[in-house]
């Protein structure tokens, strides 16, 4: 984990490599492509509602749009943080090349088959991607690694699995239509472990390890290296497996119909978390535009989901602050830190960087048209474009302003 560290930091100001450098450390950093190809995706995904309003669509594009956020989005950056990270975590070898390629396939493949319509062949797809990813990375857990993983990094594996049982049970039901909404306790499961548990468990674990950073302070799950749990390991872990299980009980519950002590019980599992490990607001003063968009991001996520519980006839609604201002500014955040520090800018972690800032607020603007439009029927058209517009000029300026970092490296 220390090498991690120094892998981190760096002399701002290194210069672009060629092409073939720069594809040779894809398979090691692979953030690199998966994060600006996450960056388009999401803007195709939100702008199926101006197409289909503007008439220049034939479906109805509810579930195409859902699975390209948060698989398409979130699928990506999702392979690009952990494929980056974590062999360096537990010292073990990054993904080959051809490991790369088969996981870009299988992502290729569901992208493609979200915005043609073909729901099924797009959850295949994706569904193959996350599987081989988990499958690869499981042989280095057991065979390669030197080191443990982060123990919050349990609920990261939790997340993973509930990601691979949401989409078998999509194919499952099967969704021949892009438009077609399907129903019942199994779909709505579906639902809950692929749109919320893929990115809300890994969030949490990650957060565990990473967050305290933004606010400089000291993580509480940092060990020495170890390839048997250090003292102190076990327990954390036991804390972050405990928080992980009640947000899977906190979704059949829900399906269950029990949705208010669902909301809560999955409220109260995640503040614990946050305030006991991720330790983002135990610090008053918050150190630049990262830290001020990651509480953001936290705090406007923990009010969805009592919010949500109590507003059942609004949950579309109250559901996209837990999808555009919790997890989508989150992911942002968290790319940023990535992106900067494998480029040699972790001078900026703390700096006000104005572009982020803007980026922020058209994120809380994109949330917030988003959640209105479910509130005041009568502008829900055109809410819809304008939330549309919003992330995409979020996304669309992150992606220039922090593009050419893609392409820069320590020597």
């Amino acid at each position: 984990m220390a090498q991690q560290e120094g892998n981190q930091q760096g002399e701002a100001g290194t210069a672009a490599k060629g092409w073939r450098a720069w594809l040779g450390l894809v398979a090691e950093e692979p953030f690199r492509l998966l994060f600006p190809l996450g960056i388009l995706v999401s803007v195709a995904g939100v702008l199926l509602w101006p197409l289909l309003y503007g008439g220049w669509l034939t479906f109805y594009p509810g579930v195409a749009h859902a699975r390209l956020m948060m698989g398409g989005f979130v699928g990506a950056f999702s392979l690009g943080f952990l494929g980056t990270a974590l062999p360096r975590m537990i010292s073990a070898p990054h993904l080959r090349g051809w490991e790369w390629c088969v996981i870009l396939v299988f992502y290729l493949t569901a992208v493609g088959g979200y915005i043609a319509g073909f729901i099924q062949l797009g959850d295949g797809g994706m569904l193959a991607a996350l599987l081989f990813f988990f499958l690869v990375m499981m042989k280095r857990l057991v065979k390669d690694r030197q080191d443990v993983p982060p123990p919050g990094f349990v609920m990261v594996a939790l997340g993973w699995l509930a990601a691979l049982l949401g989409l078998f049970l999509f194919l499952l039901e099967g969704e021949g239509e892009a438009g077609m909404v399907m129903t019942g306790a199994r779909h709505q499961l579906a639902g809950l472990l692929f749109y919320q548990g893929f990115i809300l468990l890994p969030i949490l674990g990650i957060g565990g390890f990473l967050f305290p950073r933004f606010v400089g302070l000291k993580t509480l799950q940092m060990f020495d290296e170890s390839r048997t749990p250090p003292v102190g390991w076990s327990k954390k872990a036991v804390g972050a497996l405990v928080v992980g299980l009640m947000v899977l009980v906190s979704f059949w519950m829900e399906v269950m119909t029990w949705v208010l002590a669902a909301g809560l019980l999955r409220c109260a599992a995640v503040a614990w978390y946050v305030w006991g490990d991720v330790l983002i607001f135990r610090k008053a003063k918050s150190k630049g535009a990262l830290a001020f968009g990651l509480r953001a991001g936290l705090l406007l996520l923990l009010a969805a989901f009592p919010l949500a519980a109590f507003l059942p006839a609004y949950r579309v609604g109250v559901d996209h602050m837990i999808f555009i201002s919790g997890f989508g500014l989150i992911a942002l955040m968290v790319a940023t830190r990535v992106t900067l520090g494998h480029s040699g800018n972790s001078d900026l972690f703390a700096k006000k960087m104005i572009v982020m800032r803007v980026v922020i607020g058209s994120v809380l603007l994109a949330m917030a048209t988003r959640v209105t439009a479910e509130f005041v029927p009568v502008i829900r058209v055109s809410h819809l474009n304008y939330a549309a517009l919003c992330w995409s000029v979020a996304a669309l300026l992150w992606l220039g302003w922090i593009g050419r970092r893609f392409f820069q490296w320590e020597d």
